[in-house]
This record gives C-alpha cells, sequence and structure tokens, in this order.
C-alpha cells in the first residue's frame, strides 16, 4: 500500500535494512538528493543503498532511534519526513531526511530527498 511505504522507508533506513529497502525500490528507481555539502544524482536502487547508507548514513554510525516518523501525499506524489538519533565514536547526533517519492508497479521509482546533515545534539 503506497500510504505505508514513506513509513517502511524510514523504518528501514533507520534499521539500516538493505533487504527491506531493496523490496521497497524499484531496481531502476531515479534519486536526486540533497545534503548541505552536495547535491547527487543516481538511477538504480543499488547506488541509493550505497548514498543513503554509506553516505547519508555511515556504518560507523549507530541509529539509537527515531524521534518522528511523518507520511503523507500531495496528488499521487507521496512524502515522508524523519528525524533519527546517531551516535559515532561516543558523539550524538540528530539527523532529519525529507523524500518526495512516486511509486510504479508497488514500488518507489522515483525519489527527491533532502538530508539535514548531522548535527550534533545537545544534552
Amino acid at each position: 500500500m503506497p500510504e505505508q511505504m514513506g513509513i517502511q522507508l524510514a523504518a528501514a533506513v533507520a534499521r539500516k535494512d538493505e533487504a527491506a529497502l531493496l523490496r521497497l525500490l524499484d531496481t531502476e528507481v531515479e534519486f536526486r538528493g540533497m545534503t548541505p555539502d552536495r547535491f547527487e544524482q543516481a538511477h538504480g536502487s543499488a547506488r541509493l543503498l550505497e548514498i543513503l547508507l554509506g553516505e547519508w548514513l555511515t556504518p560507523a554510525d549507530e541509529v539509537t532511534g527515531i524521534k518522528s516518523i511523518d507520511s503523507d501525499a500531495v496528488a499521487e506524489v507521496r512524502r515522508v519526513g524523519y528525524r533519527l538519533y546517531v551516535v559515532n565514536h561516543d558523539r550524538s547526533f540528530v539527523v532529519e531526511h525529507v523524500a518526495y517519492f512516486r511509486v510504479r508497479g508497488g514500488r518507489i521509482a522515483w525519489v527527491q530527498g533532502m538530508s539535514s546533515g548531522m548535527l550534533h545534539r545537545q544534552g
């Protein structure tokens, strides 16, 4: 169900669950993304996983919680926003991702996303 896909996407990223992400993403997914440091474009689910789990989150990042997940639709385009708590080398961070996506054939086929980047968490 497309209305649940945003929540599933956020949860899979938080768990760093490659298998779940591959089930959600079309193999030919088109991606455009923005972080504070760069713009990115990718074609294909394998490359999108490299970005989400290798760059936006890194192997050293331990996700310790999700503060919020907000999912909705804007006409045929779905939207999801979520905030993650992350620990890396005993330092605490928060990161927020927002993605607009389209579903084709029951899978996410187009994504435009934005990451806040890792922000030091106070307290």
